[in-house]
């Protein structure tokens, strides 16, 4: 997306990320794993790509995942974090910290709560991960210190759910939409203040929303194409005024798209027929 906000620019890739996980780092994006489909049916990748915003390139890094897992990423300095996730049958509590300087991996200490289809934000320096699926939709919620290499549990979700979009926008994190057993497709919008350790509900989404892609400009947060319905794709774009609490329609997007990351609104995802 523009600067502005107005309108897309699509920049092709060399591979197509399908669930792929993907973070910010100064003026790149950190793209790692996903799913390879093809005649054999999927499977999860190990290799990371790096997307320069200012030439718009991408290129594979020499360096690659420690294991094949479905998995969340944030990034924390020169840290590229994967949260949780789903490998060999079993819901994963754990954490992997790859610096970004040097190339390295190493474990961290794991969350109190094994967790698959996460979702995580950043606040001063800290990993928030809410909610997610262990074989039922849960609305736990914990951050994690590097600099301790720590976790805490914190208040939970008002409302348990997957794929939502969890996101900081000035003191606090917004948890936008999701998918739950009670709501399936939900329209919460769910705000987090770290000062206070509380939740608060705020103006819903105008659409139920899943597996969508979240970005923020300035005060405002845009909620980027995923599913509508079951499995159902969208293309549209919903922007949230957090000073407002108001909410406003905006660019629709080129081509269908959810798992996607919205990050600095380059978007990187899981696009129909793939």
């Amino acid at each position: 997306m523009d600067p502005d906000g107005s309108s897309w620019q699509r920049n092709p890739t060399p591979e197509r990320f399908c669930i792929a996980i993907a973070a910010a780092y100064r003026e790149r994006i950190i793209i790692a794993g996903g799913e390879m489909r093809g005649h054999h049916g999927q499977q999860t990748r190990t290799d990371m790509y790096e997307f320069n915003t200012r030439t718009r390139e991408c290129k594979l890094l020499s360096y690659r995942m420690p294991r094949p897992i479905w998995s969340t990423g944030a990034v924390v300095g020169t840290g590229f974090f994967l949260v949780g996730g789903y490998t060999n049958d079993n819901y994963e509590a754990t954490m992997q910290k790859l610096d970004l300087e040097t190339g390295q991996w190493r474990d961290c200490a794991l969350m109190h709560t094994a967790r698959f289809v996460t979702s995580v934000a950043v606040f001063k320096g800290k990993v928030y991960v809410a909610g997610g699926f262990v074989g039922e939709y849960i609305k736990d919620h914990e951050c994690y210190d590097p600099v301790s290499d720590t976790w805490t549990q914190l208040a939970p979700l008002l409302y348990e759910c997957a794929r939502g979009g969890f996101i900081t926008c000035g003191d606090y994190i917004y948890m936008l939409g999701g998918y739950s057993e009670s709501e399936l497709e939900m329209t919460r919008n769910q705000r987090y203040n770290p000062a206070t350790n509380t939740w608060q509900e705020m103006a819903p989404l105008p659409r139920k929303r899943w597996a969508h892609a979240v970005g923020v400009t300035q005060n405002c947060i845009y909620v980027i194409g995923g599913h509508h319905k079951e499995y159902e794709f969208t293309t549209s774009v919903d922007v949230y005024d957090t000073v407002r609490d108001e909410w406003r329609e905006g660019p629709e997007l080129p081509y269908e798209c959810s798992n996607g990351a919205g990050i600095s609104f380059s978007l990187l995802g899981h696009s129909n027929p793939y």
